[in-house]
Formats: structure tokens, sequence, C-alpha cells
């Protein structure tokens, strides 16, 4: 994922936590609207891969420390969860979530789908687009904006707002009271209110994975040849895209109005012998030409004849 100097606004107190730590010496090339720069090099964040395949593979060695953990976060269950998002997202379990059990091989491969947006709707209304370009809907807690960011910050101040805290796991500022256990069925259900008050419409450039595992059981051999890399609680993940290539969405304006006029008077001109010009000769026929009619008509019967007014009599 993005570097947090460049994902997180400085607003947040982990962000402030961060500086304290060496992540300034990480650094990003990479934008959601716009990729990559051109000078971008290959050691900065987010990695990416030159190719697809196992072969191309990005191979992990995972050691769950069970001393460390609570059994009632993981549900008893020796597992890490791997969550599958964008580069630009916060994580969060609202993203696609995997399971790896402790002693196996995972193989996770990835096929991306990408939605961007035409440039010519930039001027269009956000609502009527149904969706924010990056600079027209600003969030305090991140740099980028993304759908889930917004709701995942909506949701921390949704919480601070009923509750007076927020949960420990959620961006918060540097004095904002952290909720303990007797404020769980408060956030709990505040959490889980609707976000459509949040005005968090999609980003119009966005991207969404869909993923396939496999597993398999590390054997004896496997163990002993890793024994002085791998640990007794232990997970190898190989994380891989499935093709070079992907599906794209493109968000266009399908047609104007002049070419929705066009349209609409072509299929009525094939399905009914129909034109505009048809429509313009009802309209006449039915409104004006009864006016002119009925005007004439009036006229004629106000003429009157010069020979009466002379007094002599018609032969």
């Amino acid at each position: 994922m993005m570097p947090m100097r460049d994902l997180l606004s400085g607003e947040d107190e982990w962000s402030q936590e961060f500086n304290n730590y060496n992540w300034k010496k990480y650094h990003s090339s990479w934008k959601p609207d716009t990729g990559y720069r051109s000078d971008a090099l290959i050691g900065h964040l987010p990695l990416r891969t030159f190719g697809d395949g196992d072969y191309h593979s990005a191979t992990m060695k995972l050691e769950l420390h069970s001393e460390d953990m609570n059994k009632q976060c993981a549900q008893g269950l020796d597992v890490f969860y791997i969550l599958i998002h964008s580069p630009a997202e916060w994580p969060d379990r609202s993203h696609p979530t995997l399971l790896a059990s402790v002693n196996m091989i995972s193989t996770i491969s990835i096929k991306p789908y990408v939605v961007t947006t035409a440039e010519e709707l930039i001027p269009w209304d956000p609502q009527i687009r149904h969706c924010y370009f990056q600079n027209e809907r600003k969030l305090k807690f991140f740099k980028v904006y993304t759908k889930n960011n917004c709701i995942l910050e909506c949701r921390s101040f949704n919480i601070l707002a009923q509750c007076g805290c927020v949960p420990f796991y959620y961006l918060r500022t540097k004095n904002t009271p952290v909720c303990g256990p007797a404020k769980m069925p408060c956030w709990v259900t505040a959490s889980q209110t609707s976000s459509d008050a949040c005005d968090c419409l999609p980003g119009c450039t966005e991207f969404f994975f869909k993923t396939s595992t496999m597993n398999a059981q590390l054997t004896e051999s496997v163990k002993k040849e890793n024994e002085t890399d791998l640990a007794p609680s232990s997970v190898i993940l190989s994380v891989y895209y499935q093709s070079k290539n992907f599906i794209g969405h493109n968000r266009i304006m399908t047609f104007t109005f002049g070419q929705f006029m066009g349209n609409v008077g072509g299929i009525m001109g094939l399905c009914l012998g129909f034109s505009f010009l048809s429509l313009v000769e009802i309209i006449y026929f039915l409104t004006l030409r009864p006016l002119v009619n009925f005007c004439n008509a009036k006229r004629k019967l106000k003429k009157v004849d010069p020979t009466r007014v002379l007094g002599e009599e018609p032969i």
C-alpha cells in the first residue's frame, strides 16, 4: 500500500506516531488517477510486479506468535487475516478478507478490475456522474479520496458524536478518548448505522480485485528444508496476478442531447414512418390552421358590399 505519509494527512494520532519511526524513508510515486510517475523507481511504494503467474509472485513467510495474541479477537483460530484492497485505501474488514491457517502453504491469485472516468465528465456535477475526482472531496484524515476511506472517517465521527469516544483501531485525533469495554455496545451500534448520510460517492478511479486461493499442508520435508527460517506456527503466502491484462470499465457520456433527439427521431421514423416535420404539420393542423380559418371566416362576415353603400341596386 502507499506509505503512511502519502496516504494519511497527518491530522490523526497514528500519523504523528509513525513520524517518530523510519517511515520517512519510504516514497510513493503512484496516485489512483494517474498511476506511477515516469520517474518512479522500482523500490517506491506500492511495490509492483513485472509479470504474471506464480513465477512473478510475491512470496512471504508469516509467523504467528500465539503468546502475544488475544484468542477472543481471532475467535480461537490460529489464522492470519489477508485483506485485499487498493493501495490508496486504509485496510479494513469491509474489504475482501481471506483466512490463511498456520502450517499451510497459501497461494492467492488476483484478477483486478479498474473503473475510470472520462475527462469530458469533469465539468459535470458529482451527483450526476455519481463519483468524485481527487480534488472534489477532501477528507480530514486521508490525502487520497476513496469511498471506503470516506466511510471509515465518517463512522469515526459518528461514533465520537454518539458515544463520546472512538475504538482503538479507528483513526482519531490525538486527544480523542478511546472507548473501553463499557462503551462497546454503544460504538458497535453506532458503527452499524447506514453510511448514506456520509455523502461518500465512489471515486472516479477505483480498483476491485477478484481472488482465488489454493491451500496445501506444510509437509515435514518442507519444514526440514526451512528449519532455520520457519517458525512452528508459520504460513508461506504467495500472491500473484492471474494475467497481465485486466478488465477495465470507463464512465463516459453516452450521447449528447442533440444525439439523443436524433436517435429518437430516427427510431420513430424507422418504426412509425414518423419525422419531426410530420410533428410540426400535426401541430399546425391542430392549432394554427383552425385559428387561421376562424379569423378568415370572421373577416368575411365583416366585409361590406360597395354598391349598397352608394344606394344603387345590384344588377
